[in-house]
């Protein structure tokens, strides 16, 4: 695999390779020569740098590794590969006719696909491409840490190692080991717990009179184990020893949901800065998303084609916050949907599928034969909060269903890859796009084409998250370190949320409506809450055993839906009378009483 370290003339004849792939294509052969010169005015530097990340991920310690450059186990093959190619080109000559380059070329194509790409539909990943072709910088992706320079020495940070005195970089202690942690989904979260960066030593534990010049404190800490948590849930923080120490607080819980503490002044300002996931109020950004690791090793299940794709959309939710169960019932009555966790299940999972917080090619590919994916959060109403339920989905090929606050759009790679519920003003219209794309697929690849196209042409934003969750996690506390207050906002109160429109024609806080009518009509006529996929689907014998295997149910459209027993909107009106009825009952047995009593 390149490094930092990679030779220039390693790095110059990547270059050459990798230009006998361009062919025609102009935009691409533009793209190496921006590479090239990007990479070879830092070359001399970059080679005279320490690297002390050690790992895959690398780090930006005195100019270390900035962003992680492991794209798949092939990308050497596939240097080779194109090197194989291009020679075989060469050989054929200066005489050579345009029909045998033309020929050359589809098998430098191909033999890049097999080397490269682990898919067996020959597609070609352009973000691994770009990825191997520079592996240091990464220039297709933006600065995400304000123009910090890691070659400037600690000592004149705006924050210097106040404990320690060091000129070589801080000591850093986190409060708790990160096993304790809950850190489900977050990308390169081991990386805190090692040296690198700006930061020459990690001790685990801040209690005390740890000689430590950052003190990093973990909310998942104080929510979940009590730990600092004061009886009037105030953060009793271990008293600073210098008061140039600089305590950090990480937090990945939403304002809305269960991280009511960001606005507890009691908690928030006990420090210096927050990492958070709302890129405004916070000083380190620390979101949720994918990295160029996981965007590659989940490439194979996004090349799953239309034609393989269960015409249907997916949802797995372990808590039935609002409005998402009132949305999921709603939409279920027309297309078909498989809520398979635990709220309002009417449906299992796929076979053998790997439990929450396992993000692999197995889980990705099982869940990539769902053509859509309801991805609307627990808090949807909170900026920056996109968890991996939009990003697993948008990196499987499973269109996501989402809506969110209105900042969401910027992080999205480009404006057509996900379905936004605030374009749709009633269910029908939604479910009408949701048909018209499993009948077409074209339609589909309006929504996925995204993937296969240069990753310079997604969104700034998109690419800006690729850079943050493909490097280090301490390069953006370092970047605080560095620049200081005056560039970085200071802890304080989180908010950004916000209580959300109308939705699909409903009044946000209508949809307990839909769910109410959908639980009596499942009561009174014994139809599943929500409406089972069988009604749209129906189960047929797999293709082969391996099929069978990998999902366990194999489905074909129906002609014509099962019509339920009763629809869901009669369902409602049936609800509300036999309320009706019931308080009729009610009141005549009260006034019943009541005569009893007064005779």
């Amino acid at each position: 695999m390149p490094t930092a370290s990679t030779a220039s003339a390693e790095r110059a004849s990547l270059l050459t390779r990798a230009r006998a792939t361009a062919t025609d294509d102009e935009g691409w052969r533009q793209h190496l020569d921006d590479v090239e010169r990007a990479t070879t005015t830092t070359a001399n530097a970059t080679r005279a740098r320490r690297d002390d990340g050690g790992g895959d991920a690398g780090d930006a310690r005195r100019g270390g590794r900035w962003t992680r450059a492991r794209v798949g186990a092939g990308a050497l093959a596939a240097c080779a590969a194109i090197g194989a190619a291009a020679a075989a080109t060469r050989d054929g000559g200066l005489g050579a006719s345009a029909a045998k380059l033309g020929d050359a070329r589809a098998t430098q194509k191909a033999m890049i696909a097999q080397a490269y790409y682990r898919n067996a539909h020959g597609k070609v990943d352009q973000l691994a491409v770009a990825a191997a072709l520079d592996p240091i910088r990464h220039a297709y992706l933006p600065d995400a840490f304000r123009g910090y320079d890691a070659d400037v020495n600690v000592s004149s940070y705006a924050h210097a190692p106040a404990v320690t005195r060091s000129e070589t970089g801080f000591t850093m202690c986190v409060d708790m080991p990160a096993d304790a942690w809950d850190s489900t989904y977050v990308k390169g979260f081991g990386r805190l717990f090692t040296p690198g960066a700006c930061v020459e030593k990690v001790v685990i534990g801040c209690d005390g009179d740890k000689r430590a010049d950052v003190r990093v404190f973990s909310q998942s800490g104080y929510l979940w184990r009590g730990k600092n948590k004061a009886k009037d849930a105030s953060y009793a923080k271990p008293a600073k020893i210098d008061p140039g120490q600089v305590d950090v607080y990480m937090a990945h819980e939403a304002v809305a949901t269960f991280g009511k503490d960001l606005q507890n002044p009691k908690v928030v300002r006990e420090f210096d800065y927050v990492g958070y996931f709302d890129q405004k109020r916070s000083a380190i950004w620390w979101p949720f998303g994918p990295s160029l690791d996981s965007m590659a090793e989940d490439f194979p299940a996004y090349t799953i084609p239309h034609s393989e794709r269960i015409p249907a959309v997916a949802w797995i939710a372990i808590d039935c916050l609002p409005p998402r169960p009132g949305i999921i019932v709603g939409l279920a009555e027309q297309f078909p949907t498989f809520s398979m966790g635990n709220c309002f299940n009417n449906y299992h999972l796929p076979r053998n599928l790997p439990g929450r917080g396992v993000e692999n090619l197995e889980y990705q590919s099982k869940m990539a034969r769902y053509m859509f994916y309801f991805a609307v959060e627990n808090a949807p109403m909170c900026q920056g909060y996109m968890t991996e339920k939009v990003w697993m989905a948008l990196a499987r090929g499973s269109i996501p269903i989402y809506t969110g606050h209105d900042s969401f759009t910027e992080l999205m790679p480009t404006k057509k890859s996900y379905i936004d519920l605030r374009d749709y003003d009633s269910f029908e219209a939604l479910a009408a796009e949701l048909e018209a794309i499993a009948s077409d697929e074209s339609r589909y690849d309006e929504y996925t084409s995204w993937r296969y196209d240069h990753p310079s042409t997604w969104s700034p934003g998109f690419r800006k998250l690729l850079r943050v969750q493909s490097t280090d996690i301490k390069v953006g506390l370092c970047a605080v370190l560095a620049k200081g207050p005056t560039v970085f906002p200071k802890a304080d109160k989180m908010g950004g949320c916000s209580s959300g429109g109308d939705l699909l024609g409903v009044k946000h806080g209508d949809f307990g409506a839909y769910i109410e009518a959908a639980r009596f009509r499942s009561k009174h006529h014994e139809t599943g809450v929500p409406r089972s996929p069988l009604d749209f689907l129906q189960r047929v014998s797999c293709k082969d055993e391996q099929e069978k295997e990998f999902m366990g149910d194999c489905f074909v459209r129906r002609d014509a839906p099962v019509p339920p027993e009763i629809p869901l909107l009669l369902a409602a009106r049936d609800r509300a009378q036999w309320n009706r009825r019931e308080k009729r009952v009610e009141d005549r047995a009260i006034d019943a009483t009541a005569d009893e009593t007064a005779n």
